[in-house]
């Protein structure tokens, strides 16, 4: 997969690929559950997160995704230097606040397409599989990016009139009808993934009540998932960490090389 940055007007091609090896990340999305967990949780050492879409002003993520213009989410979002951000190569052009997106700090995009199928879409691709959603995109980065177990967090796949998301919004009917059969598209879309992603040893754990992914992955608490993740991940430690004087005692022990 090749992502994109701009330096001046220069465009040059990111390597991201297995930066994260084997790690796991928690895939966060606007559901409203969201914000009944403890959010402090993923202030944790050791967790890793990505927020999709407007779900990054409720949790402040390490990686942010979204497919679509710059419009469509908070400015506070794209200005922030300290969250590295997807977006889609199709945009890079476009203005906000008279500065075009490529130009903003800490942003990736990209290029997508629709020719690329269910039982390949985890596959060294140029591209990302573009199916009209974000979470597919997501999962494609996560794993470009070599995290192997995914938890999904606030991924309902579900939507009311009264219950819309974690963060302000105010859609109407014919909005929200569209979400509902974008929802249910996606939840079809993984359900043919699934023996792609076994394939290519992609777990993914619903950590989201009453979620649609759960009747096509295991799932369980984010308490639990948090702590099955720093399991055995190391307390802070400086006491027993060396002085660089040490290091210098060492080398004159060995004849000074």
């Amino acid at each position: 997969m090749l992502l994109f940055r701009w330096v001046g007007q220069r465009r040059k091609i990111v390597d991201l690929k297995d930066i994260c090896k084997d790690e796991s990340i928690f895939l966060l999305g606007g559901h409203p559950s969201l914000k009944d967990e403890n959010l402090d949780l993923f202030k944790k050492y050791g967790i890793t997160t990505m927020a999709m879409n407007n779900t990054a002003t409720i949790v402040k993520p390490d990686y942010w995704v979204c497919a679509d213009p710059p419009n469509c989410y908070s400015k506070s979002l794209e200005k922030d230097p300290s969250i590295t951000k997807f977006a889609r190569l199709n945009y890079t052009n476009n203005l906000i606040e008279g500065k075009m997106w490529k130009d903003y700090p800490s942003t990736y995009f990209y290029g997508s397409t629709d020719h690329i199928k269910f039982h390949d879409f985890l596959d060294d691709h140029r591209q990302c599989a573009w199916w009209k959603n974000i979470f597919v995109i997501a999962l494609q980065l996560c794993y470009h990016m070599g995290f192997r177990k995914i938890y999904t967090v606030g991924c309902s796949f579900n939507i009311n009139k009264d219950q819309q998301y974690a963060y302000k919004t105010n859609l109407d009917d014919g909005q929200i009808k569209y979400n509902v059969a974008t929802y249910n598209m996606v939840i079809d879309q993984i359900k043919q993934c699934v023996p792609h992603m076994k394939k290519k040893e992609l777990e993914i754990i619903s950590c989201t009540p009453n979620s649609k992914l759960d009747d096509l992955f295991p799932s369980m608490s984010l308490d639990s998932a948090i702590e099955t993740v720093l399991k055995n991940y190391p307390d802070h430690d400086t006491i027993s960490s060396k002085h660089s004087s040490e290091f210098r005692q060492e080398r004159e022990k060995e004849g000074g090389r």
